[in-house]
């Protein structure tokens, strides 16, 4: 078989930015672990083998040709949460760069047709902004103020609304447990990426986090979930602040108050059983009306609400990890499956 001679930066750069470990990776292409550690060293490779990992890291074979490292745009991990501590998987990282290059296309066909791809957001705000003022403006500009229907069709109309203001909105599947979107805010047009394995509850949620930070003009992987200490880092202000923009689009403060009074009286101020009708009322999740109902509250009736969310954040950072590709259970779905969840 024809033996190539390869920059071994490119090799290195090429397992690397895989995000698979070299045994893993050597496990899939079956060979030893120290085969996989000698491209790297030398850049000796046979064609085959090129041919092979190409397929496993879903890169073109010509870009093992490269001289250098390609140079690729860093996208920022806003992510805080202890369940969502780790890198992206293989298979996320893929995801998010395919959503990268679906944008940097959209780009140059905006481009070719003559189009402004800048975002049509105004002025750009700071996470100094009140977000209960910036959801009111921003749900009269989604024109959302007493949208009907359910989860499913409030979803679509919030994404057709974000998409008409020139921000590309993506769907496709991640982690849950690591990510639940990613704000792409660092080249024209925007896009966000929503993971579309969540319900459209907690769809309209994310779509609505990343949303604040296309008006915050900053961007990067979130997993909006999860409390933070006392003393919380820029990144996770910034983080709370979108959270509390997308809660307050989906749920303004004077309705949502109004709500949880007539639902205290009913359910004899049953904390899960008003959050379960909070989260039917607002079509969304109900760790977010947990977390809603704990930010308007005050005395011991905020507390039992804080006590939920903590617990239900708890739960959802100690969750069992995710299968191996090994434990999969056989299947397969087509091309059109793919692209039409997409």
């Amino acid at each position: 078989m024809t033996m190539m001679s390869l920059e071994p930066s490119v090799v290195k750069w090429i397992v690397d930015s895989s995000g698979m470990a070299h045994a893993d990776l050597a496990k899939k292409l079956r060979v030893d672990t120290a085969t996989v550690g000698s491209w790297i060293k030398t850049g000796r490779m046979e064609y085959g083998r090129i041919q092979d990992m190409a397929r496993c890291v879903k890169r073109p074979e010509a870009i093992f040709l490269l001289k250098e490292p390609p140079e690729e745009e860093e996208i920022p991990d806003l992510r805080s949460t202890p369940g969502a501590a780790a890198a992206l998987g293989p298979e996320d990282r893929i995801t998010v760069r395919r959503a990268r290059y679906a944008q940097y296309a959209a780009g140059d066909m905006m481009g070719m047709l003559g189009a402004d791809p800048e975002p049509m957001i105004g002025d750009m705000i700071s996470a100094g902004d009140l977000p209960e003022e910036i959801a009111q403006r921003e749900a009269k500009m989604l024109c959302l103020d007493g949208a009907g229907g359910g989860a499913s069709g409030f979803y679509r109309r919030l994404r057709e609304s974000i998409e008409g203001r020139n921000i590309l909105v993506f769907q496709d599947a991640m982690d849950v447990d690591t990510v639940r979107g990613v704000a792409l805010t660092d080249t024209v047009p925007y896009a966000i990426l929503v993971n579309a394995k969540d319900a459209d509850e907690t769809k309209a949620f994310t779509l609505l986090h990343e949303y604040g930070h296309a008006l915050l003009r900053g961007g990067g992987i979130c997993n909006e979930q999860g409390e933070t200490g006392p003393a919380p880092t820029s990144i996770q202000r910034t983080e709370m602040w979108c959270n509390r923009f997308a809660a307050s689009v989906l749920m303004p403060r004077d309705q949502f108050m109004e709500e949880m009074d007539v639902l205290e009286v009913s359910e004899g101020r049953n904390a899960r059983a008003v959050v379960e009708g909070l989260a039917k009322k607002f079509r969304t999740s109900r760790y977010a009306a947990t977390v809603r109902a704990a930010d308007v509250a005050e005395g011991p009736r905020g507390h039992d609400y804080r006590r939920l969310a903590g617990g239900m954040a708890n739960k959802l950072a100690a969750r069992a990890p995710k299968k191996t590709d090994g434990d999969k259970k056989p299947g397969f779905a087509s091309p059109v499956d793919k692209a039409v969840s997409r």
